[in-house]
């Protein structure tokens, strides 16, 4: 049996009963009590994988995770996602789960999204793999167009032995224009292998976002990290350790502005273009790169790498790890540290020397 409906027919009493829930916090609306925010929207408590497989095709109302939840071992995200996810703090785990593309294209918690969707103060854990050679593949989703993600912990592993023409991003596999990622970070393994020379089938991957098709409206990364390690094995497009790459057309917009790839290593086999923050060849001003760092030390390859010291560069300012052990550097760099809201969404961890959220 299908899981997505199993799960949804385990839990259709429990959301069909649901008059409301209390206030969201960090949502569009504070203040909302019973069933409906002020804008109309109703406000629905997640508590378990089951309840979200019932989030329905073009949801736009207002979820919140009332529990931490655990991902089955086969998962389909919901489509075309308009409304606002508050994660509330809450983890959700992939536990070994195979990602299958909602829409035949995308895969992620959610397949794809659009058309206004927030989703915000949540972890996400656990590793997963995709259900097909080809497709777009995050952890957060698998496509997002006019989406707002912003304040998202991302530490899933994603992996594909037999990688046709499969695009990963830590947070999100494609991202089109109007998409604002602010305030995530993704800390995981990028795995894709694909060694049949006879097709021009090639993967791709970025520590934030895979692949970014723009619109006149600019889609935009700011004020994330990545770390771990992208390994794209024998043959690939582009890598880079913040976004994969760009489609390279007058339709195509892109910023990102003032994040930092900690990556120890990128491996992009025969990459057409790889880069330390940015992995696309497209120039302004179709990309436009803005005060990013990238880890001084980071390997190409397997090996040392000589990369170009630029923050407006697709490689990145080179940074130390002695110098950015402080959150003082962070901030000089637009972190913003308040530790209690997604406003100042940013404190410092003594352990790892990094920047973490204010919920975990």
């Amino acid at each position: 049996m299908n899981k997505r409906l199993f799960l949804a027919g385990a839990a259709a009493l429990a959301l069909a009963g649901l008059s409301g829930c209390g206030p969201v916090s960090g949502s569009s609306d504070d203040t909302a009590h019973g069933s409906q925010s002020k804008d109309g929207r109703r406000l629905i408590d997640i508590t378990s994988a089951a309840e979200f497989a019932l989030i329905p095709e073009g949801a736009t109302d207002i979820y919140k995770l009332g529990e931490d939840i655990t991902i089955p071992e086969e998962w389909t995200g919901p489509l075309n996602f308009k409304g606002e996810l508050n994660g509330n703090g809450k983890t959700i785990t992939f536990n070994d789960t195979v990602i299958t593309r909602g829409d035949g294209n995308s895969g992620g918690l959610f397949s794809t999204t659009g058309a206004g969707a927030f989703i915000h103060d949540v972890i996400i854990e656990g590793n997963f793999s995709p259900d097909s050679t080809r497709g777009f593949f995050g952890a957060v989703a698998g496509s997002a167009a006019n989406t707002r993600i912003e304040a998202c912990s991302v530490t899933v592993d994603l992996r594909e032995d037999h990688a046709a023409e499969v695009v990963f991003g830590g947070v999100a596999g494609w991202i089109s224009g109007g998409t604002v990622i602010a305030n995530c970070y993704y800390a995981g393994e990028i795995f894709t292998k694909y060694e049949n020379d006879s097709t021009n089938l090639k993967p791709r991957a970025g520590g934030i976002v895979g692949f970014a098709i723009g619109t006149t409206t600019d889609a935009a990364i700011e004020h994330c990290y990545a770390a771990g390690t992208i390994s794209l094995i024998s043959r690939s497009v582009c890598a880079g350790g913040i976004c994969g790459g760009l489609l390279n057309d007058n339709n195509s917009y892109l910023t990102i502005k003032d994040c930092i790839a900690l990556q120890s290593n990128i491996k992009a086999e025969n990459a057409e273009s790889l880069g330390r923050v940015s992995g696309s060849p497209a120039t302004p001003p179709y990309l436009t790169l803005t005060g990013n760092y990238g880890k001084s030390d980071m390997e190409k390859n397997g090996g040392p790498a000589s990369w170009t010291s630029n923050a407006a560069g697709l490689d990145g300012e080179s940074v130390s790890d002695a110098t950015r052990n402080t959150a003082a550097w962070w901030e000089a760099r637009g972190f913003l540290f308040g530790g209690s809201s997604v406003a100042a969404p940013w404190k410092w961890n003594d352990q790892t020397s990094l920047p973490v959220l204010y919920f975990e």
